[in-house]
């Protein structure tokens, strides 16, 4: 019951913004304007907080993301729930370098067979991430 209990009270704990504006209104007798207070209410979007060390889980070694790597493009696999703008964060915090790009590919499962067990392998997110000319990071060189 104790992981019901967090997700109600997760929802309970985010309330929505109010976002106050004023817009002018002119009156055709007096030629004046006049304030007129608006409200907009925006809902406050939920964005789980992740450390930078637990988005990038392993750097992925193949011959194409050797390839790329001459190209100043780094390929990691990384968690399925974070963005573009948390591993862009993850990276510059890890390597001290802010990227140019971040391209996500979400890499699906695929089944396996042996003999009449069949299974599945898990889906995996991929992401490429592409330096500034002339900056480097050392992944696994020589590899």
């Amino acid at each position: 019951m104790s992981i019901l209990n967090k997700l109600f009270q997760a929802d309970e704990a985010v309330e929505p913004k109010v976002k106050k504006t004023t817009a002018t209104k002119k009156v055709a007798t007096d030629q004046k304007e006049t304030p007129v207070k608006t409200e907009k209410k925006t809902a406050a979007k939920k964005i789980a907080s992740v450390h930078h060390g637990d988005v990038l889980l392993r750097a992925v070694v193949t011959e194409k993301a050797g390839l790329l790597a001459a190209q100043n493009s780094y390929v990691f696999a990384v968690r399925r729930d974070v963005n573009k703008h948390q591993i862009a964060e993850a990276v510059e915090t890890t390597y001290g370098v802010k990227p140019l790009a971040v391209n996500v590919i979400t890499m699906p499962s695929k089944g396996r067979v042996r003999g009449l067990v069949s299974g599945s392998l898990t889906a995996w997110k991929k992401a490429i991430v592409t330096l500034p000319a002339g900056k480097r990071i050392t992944v696994a060189e020589g590899v």
